[in-house]
């Protein structure tokens, strides 16, 4: 089995850095092939200055698996390559061209500036002036903190426990409590006031910008964060849970139905054990745009969205994007280049689903998004954080692309756009392999060098409820395939195709 997949992506920038520069082939072209009923076939002649690959992908719903199958072999009997008239026209059995070749043209570069730092905190800060000896009780402040309740037949219920927080940094736009039972020993006033001053100097401005500003709902004028260690007794997938936010926080009244004993409250919950891990800035950039997007769609008087894969994507969009911090990306990002055939772009959390927390599926969503946004543009992101359909037909509404076209040129783009440069695969050997795409899945395998003059067949089938695509991407050469249309029954014998 050859699948070949994306090399893990570039270092992050410093924050502080130009966004780093991704090398790329001079010239990179792509022909969608068409599958019909679950099957694809097409000719293809070698042609030494160029290497291809085949790009396969699937857009069946959930994360359901589907088992597809890739043919390639050469002709025993070479046919007479007679579409090199041509360097774009591919002839069908008629003489009509069924497609052409377009040229990729990958982003320009890995992350978006970064905002400029400030030099030291905001002339308002009042960090200074909190009394790190004192304990006066106005610095002081309850919250409700959500915790899961099992019972002993095994069923559960949310449940809140009241902590006594005291307030250890003061900026401007940023205020960080600290769980009393945290204060002592395990965080310091150094680390409450960086994480006001990160939040309130890198992570808020990028937010503002792409999104719009987080609503004061409670009026103080600032965004809160509670740092409480009671984040580790919350339901954990395989990653730490380093960072939460609540849409009921926002929305709390007697009018809006929500449950947030805290009332109306724009927060964000830090887990103190965590405080150390990288990407501080990406971690707070990313929970504020969950909130900008909770906002924005109370605004325009939405609910909020079922599908959490898309306010992932885009939280973790911003995330990279905006501060060019990966910590909290780069084990994700690599379970997607180890196995993106089992990472599933379109998963929804839910009671029983596994794979909503999985890191190769929400390395997929990342890596979606940021290649979504790279395209799109910023402006697109208040689009899709307001569209008023749901799933994939929101994204479609959001960019005036089919969401089949929006998946296909993502999955051209991992395999040019993450690729080492210098690294150019080995021929193949011909024959069958076979993988299990799970749901809105895809997968590169690379054919190389093909020999001069030769002529070879690929096949891909599959089953149709797969919604298969396959896209051929050639490196620099004009070697041009010839799709060979299914017939009603089937596929066209090669004789057919060829007559």
């Amino acid at each position: 089995m050859h699948a070949v997949s994306c090399r893990l992506v570039p270092r992050a920038a410093d924050p502080g850095s130009a966004a780093p520069s991704i090398a790329v082939p001079q010239t990179v072209e792509a022909l969608e092939i068409p599958v019909n009923r679950g099957v694809a076939e097409c000719l293809i002649w070698g042609n030494p200055p160029a290497w291809y690959e085949v790009v396969i992908g699937s857009l069946g719903p959930g994360d359901g698996a589907e088992e597809v199958h890739l043919q390639w072999e050469p002709l025993a009997a070479q046919p007479h390559p007679r579409s090199r008239q041509s360097a774009d026209d591919v002839p069908g059995t008629l003489g009509q061209p069924l497609a052409k070749w377009r040229r990729v043209t990958p982003p320009a570069g890995g992350v978006f500036p970064p905002p400029k730092l400030g030099s030291g905190p905001g002339e308002n800060d009042v960090s200074g002036t909190l009394g790190r000896g004192e304990s006066a009780a106005v610095h002081r402040r309850e919250f409700q903190f959500p915790v899961w309740k099992t019972s002993v037949r095994g069923a559960g219920e949310w449940q809140d426990r009241r902590i006594v927080a005291r307030l250890m940094a003061a900026h401007p736009r940023a205020r960080v409590y600290v769980d009393l039972q945290d204060a002592e020993g395990r965080v310091s006033w150094r680390e409450a006031e960086t994480i006001a001053s990160r939040l309130a100097e890198v992570a808020l401005p990028v937010v503002d910008g792409w999104l719009g500003p987080i609503t004061d709902v409670d009026g103080d004028g600032s965004l809160s964060v509670l740092v409480t260690s009671a984040v580790e007794q919350l339901p954990q997938g395989r990653d730490p849970l380093r960072a939460f936010v609540r849409s009921s926080d926002l929305a709390a009244g007697p009018q809006s139905g929500a449950r947030s004993p805290n009332g109306p409250l724009d927060i964000i919950y830090l887990n103190a054990n965590r405080l150390g891990d990288s990407g501080l800035d990406g971690i707070l950039a990313h929970e504020a745009t969950h909130l900008a997007v909770f906002c924005r769609r109370r605004e325009a008087g939405l609910p909020l969205r079922a599908e959490e894969w898309i306010d992932e994507g885009l939280a973790h969009a911003v995330e990279w994007l905006g501060t060019g911090e990966s910590g909290n990306l780069e084990r994700r990002w690599a379970a997607f280049d180890a196995a993106p055939h089992a990472a599933a772009l379109e998963v929804n959390r839910g009671a029983g689903n596994p794979a909503w927390r999985r890191a190769e599926c929400r390395g997929a969503t990342a890596r979606f998004f940021t290649h979504l946004i790279q395209q799109q543009g910023v402006r697109s992101l208040p689009r899709i954080a307001t569209a008023t359909t749901t799933g994939r037909d929101a994204l479609a509404e959001a960019t005036g692309q089919p969401f089949a076209d929006l998946f296909r040129e993502w999955t051209m783009s991992e395999r040019i756009t993450w690729r080492d440069p210098e690294s150019i695969p080995e021929p193949s050997e011909p024959g069958q392999q076979s993988w299990t795409l799970s749901g809105t899945a895809a997968l590169g395998f690379a054919l190389g060098h093909l020999p001069a003059d030769r002529c070879y067949r690929l096949r891909l089938t599959g089953p149709a409820a797969a919604g298969l695509q396959m896209t051929l991407v050639r490196h620099v050469g004009h070697s041009l395939p010839q799709p060979i249309p299914p017939t009603e029954a089937g596929l066209t014998t090669l004789g057919r195709s060829l007559r």
